[in-house]
């Protein structure tokens, strides 16, 4: 149970299986929030990654404090975003994934032409 009150987090749910239909145990889940002063918050200082597993049954589920901006990363996978914890009792993991920027993401650039002097 955590700490602070529950109206100040927001859980993070998923279940996790395979092309086979089968639960799969043990997959992780992190949210590593941004170096920035975003991990000052009205609650405290926010210090370090939170991280949690599936279980037996595929069931995950973790809290976060609401607000926070950070990476949600799932392992074994290519998922990797940076996502704002939404300021509400509980989000599924998939849902907030596709909120954020994918940062592995192939970039375009915008050229510029420029005027030539010569």
């Amino acid at each position: 149970m955590p700490d602070i009150d529950p109206s100040q987090l927001c859980e993070l749910t998923a279940t996790f299986i395979d092309a086979g239909g089968n639960f799969l145990q043990g997959v992780r889940v992190r949210f590593s929030p941004d170096l920035e002063t975003g991990r000052i918050t009205g609650v405290g200082f926010i210090g370090e990654d939170v991280t949690d597993g599936s279980d037996a049954s595929g069931a995950f589920s973790m809290s976060v404090v609401r607000g926070l901006t950070g990476l949600l990363t799932v392992s074994g996978t290519t998922l990797v975003r940076r996502v704002t914890i939404p300021d509400q009792a509980t989000i599924d993991v998939f849902e907030l994934l596709s909120t954020g920027t994918d940062l592995l993401e192939v970039q375009e650039l915008e050229l510029v032409e420029l005027p030539r002097r010569s």
